[in-house]
C-alpha cells in the first residue's frame, strides 16, 4: 500500500532542497499549484507522467521519490545479492565485508 502522506513529504524535502516554491515546481511541471498542494498533503493521487515530471524536474530519478514506498523482505535483497556480478573475488569479498560492517552499524568501511 502507498503512503501518500510520506510520498508527499519526500516531494515537498526535495523541492525545498531545490530551492522551488509549490508555483515554481508546478509551473515546470504543467500542472496547477493546487494539484502540486494536494499531491504534497497526500490527498491527491498524481499519474505516472506526473510523476516523471516531478523526478525530472527536482533533478531525481523516481526511485528517490518512492524510496520509503518499497518494502525490502529477505527475498529480495536476496535476489538482489545473487543478481551481482564481481570481477574478481576480492571483489566479492570487499564487498560482503563492507555490507557486514554496515549491518553491524559502523559507519568507516
Amino acid at each position: 500500500m502507498i503512503d501518500y502522506n510520506a510520498l508527499g513529504c519526500q516531494i515537498r524535502e526535495l523541492r525545498k532542497k531545490c530551492g522551488y516554491s509549490q508555483e515554481q515546481l508546478a509551473e515546470l511541471c504543467d500542472i496547477s499549484t493546487s494539484f502540486l498542494g494536494h499531491i504534497e498533503r497526500g490527498t491527491r493521487k498524481m499519474s505516472l507522467e506526473t510523476l516523471i515530471s516531478l523526478s525530472n524536474a527536482l533533478h531525481v530519478t523516481p526511485d528517490v521519490i518512492l524510496q520509503n514506498q518499497i518494502t525490502l523482505t529477505d527475498s529480495t535483497i536476496g535476489s538482489f545479492l545473487s543478481s551481482l556480478t564481481f570481477d574478481s573475488e576480492s571483489q566479492k569479498q570487499q564487498f560482503y565485508r563492507s555490507i557486514r560492517a554496515l549491518a553491524k552499524g559502523r559507519t568507516e568501511l
